[in-house]
């Protein structure tokens, strides 16, 4: 017997499925069935698939099941499979293919792969026209939607085939460590977004290292959280995502336990990758000797490969602070970026703008970079809780740095330097001096295996040449401790020394022997429910040199599962300055940036490279 099926191009139907055929094929099985009951079982059919335009596809014999009984609506029924290169693939319970209107009905247990993209549901429907699936949920199976890098689940999703685009309803999934939920999510090619205008070329460059697609969401949410109901999130009407990039939420506003408490006056971004640092929620509460209380925020606006970042801190005594920072990429790896800084120089007791421009090259860990600066507040910390703040030009400096490059196991090394013209004011207007610095750092942190504690050390060498070599200066620093751990009680020591050889003709670069000792001692206790973490911390920085207590620090910190309080203390004993800050941060991205205001705490236990590379 002889059939034509009119299928579309790259259409592969699996397993067990209703196939509906031409009439007569009805009428030749049920006089088969009569006349031979050995065949009502199976018979062979030959056929031939053709494609709209009668081009032959595929010719052969296939072993079809012929049903119990006769019916007016199910033909036989496919025990098998054909296959086309690069076929959309179907695979159900039942498949009915309706000749007529051009669709293949596909129920219960739905698989659909092809294209990049693998689709499961409990039913879904594809038009073989249009070249378009319809996949629908039922009350006890969501669908489960995955292109490429994309992996959601939704109540409906509508998708192109060949153009890879489509729209899914009441979505939600996971990237990185951010859950996506609720609202619609379109998904499609980068190329096919860049050509509608809705994303630049340079995203579509900066994104296509790490996915092929861009989702669109309306009306959803963010959270880190992976509660049902979540401690906050972050629900915005129009989000833009690249994967395994970034996310950036338009006109955000941040819930916490369903309340609403801030709406965010920027884009909010969020890290997908990791490699970069969640910006701040909320604003900052801080307190210092000299204004007060204050508060401070920050947050950026972004825009075709550019970004422009704002902060600004008011203090109640009436002082405000504020930074403008823009940057504009002009090629894959350049960026040229410019900035202007209103902060307050305790020293000299002025407020001032204080403007910085220029270029950027950043590749591989390798960065160079061109830049020009007026009154730029540089603070040099001379030793523990002692500070000296200074004005300084820079007219012009070409700078460099390498990565962190292993050595040894857990032992790395990297490379700077500088050339430049500088200028520092304190009580008179000093010439421009000429400067040439080279710097050598090393960090490790040695194996020692299953030991109670864990040392580390870091070193710098940095070699200052001023004047074309008419005076130098020479600065070898230090840091050796270790790190353990008796129960929920860590404790951490660093001992730190700097040598210093020669003088500079500066004052803002102008170093003196040093040597200090850290002791951190940190608590962890529980909280009321099993998923919330108080931690208690104090440390002390004593200067051997001086004997006396040069500063002390404290932190409490109130961890609810996906997002921590943290209260901190800062107490420079040497010129009596006290500084309080209060901010909230996100678990899963716990390097976000500090605001205005926010007490500057050196880290002398701070990992130089991150934990993940020490032992690759």
């Amino acid at each position: 017997m002889e059939g034509i099926i009119n299928m579309p191009k790259c259409l592969k139907i699996k397993g067990r499925g209703v196939l509906q055929l031409l009439p007569f094929i009805f009428s030749i099985s049920a006089l088969l069935m009569f006349f031979s009951p050995a065949l009502a079982a199976e018979i062979e059919y030959t056929y031939t698939l053709e494609h709209e335009d009668g081009t032959p596809v595929y010719e052969g014999l296939e072993e079809f099941e012929i049903p119990e009984g006769p019916s007016d609506t199910a033909g036989p029924v496919i025990s098998g499979e054909f296959m086309l290169e690069d076929a959309l693939e179907l695979d159900a319970d039942t498949v009915t293919f309706e000749n007529a209107a051009g669709l293949v009905i596909a129920q219960g247990s739905v698989v659909a792969n092809g294209r990049n993209m693998r689709l499961t549901a409990p039913r879904a429907v594809y038009d073989t026209q249009k070249g378009i699936i319809t996949a629908y949920a039922s009350d006890e199976e969501k669908i489960v939607f995955k292109a490429q890098d994309l992996l959601l689940t939704g109540e409906s999703v509508e998708y192109d085939v060949d153009a890879r685009a489509g729209i899914l309803t009441s979505a939600s999934g996971k990237m990185d460590a951010v859950f996506l939920r609720g609202g619609d999510a379109t998904t499609m090619p980068l190329e096919a977004a860049m050509e509608r205008g809705l994303i630049s070329r340079r995203q579509r460059k900066a994104t296509a290292a790490s996915s092929e697609n861009v989702v669109f969401w309306e009306n959803g949410s963010a959270t880190t959280c992976d509660f049902e109901e979540p401690h906050y999130k972050v629900v915005s009407k129009k989000a833009v995502i690249f994967p395994n990039r970034r996310a950036v939420l338009k006109r955000a506003r941040l819930f916490m336990d369903n309340r609403m408490i801030f709406q965010y006056p920027f884009d909010y971004i969020i890290p997908l990758n990791k490699r970069e640092d969640a910006w701040p929620l909320l604003p900052s509460i801080a307190y210092n000797s000299e204004f007060g209380l204050g508060i401070s925020t920050k947050g950026p606006f972004t825009w075709d490969g550019g970004q422009l970042n704002v902060s600004a801190a008011y203090w109640f005594e009436g002082e405000w602070e504020a930074e403008l920072d823009i940057w504009q990429r002009i090629s894959g790896n350049v960026a040229v970026f410019a900035s202007s800084k209103r902060l307050y120089n305790k020293d000299t007791q002025e407020t001032l703008w204080r403007p910085r421009w220029g270029i950027n090259y950043h590749n591989a860990g390798w960065s160079v970079t061109l830049l020009e600066s007026q009154r730029e507040l540089f603070v040099t910390e001379l030793s523990t809780g002692r500070e000296r703040r200074y004005d300084v030009w820079r007219s012009p400096e070409f700078s460099f740095s390498s990565p962190w490059f292993k050595f040894a196991p857990y032992h790395f090394f990297r490379l700077s330097g500088s050339w430049g013209q500088y200028q520092d004011n304190m009580s008179h207007t000093l010439a421009r001096t000429k400067r040439i610095l080279g710097n050598l750092q090393i960090y490790g942190e040695p194996d020692v295996g299953d030991f109670f504690f864990h040392p580390f050390y870091s070193a710098s060498y940095r070699y200052f040449d001023y004047e074309d070599g008419d005076r130098t200066q020479k600065a070898t620093d230090v840091t050796a401790g270790f790190r353990w751990q008796v129960g929920e009680l860590k404790l951490a020591t660093a001992y730190l020394r700097r040598w210093v050889d020669g003088r500079s003709p500066l004052a803002w670069d102008r170093y003196s022997d040093r040597e200090d000792l850290y002791q951190q001692i940190t608590y962890n206790f529980s909280g009321a429910k099993e998923w919330e973490k108080w931690q208690a911390s104090v440390r002390a920085g004593y200067n051997l040199i001086d004997q006396a207590l040069g500063e002390m620090v404290y932190a409490v910190s109130y961890n609810r599962h996906c997002m921590t309080w943290q209260l901190y203390v800062k107490d420079n004993r040497n010129d009596g300055d006290v500084s309080v800050g209060l901010r909230f941060l996100i678990n899963a991205y716990p390097n976000q940036p500090l605001t205005l205001g926010d007490p500057q705490i050196s880290n002398p236990f701070r990992r130089l490279v991150p934990q993940s590379r020490l032992s690759q």
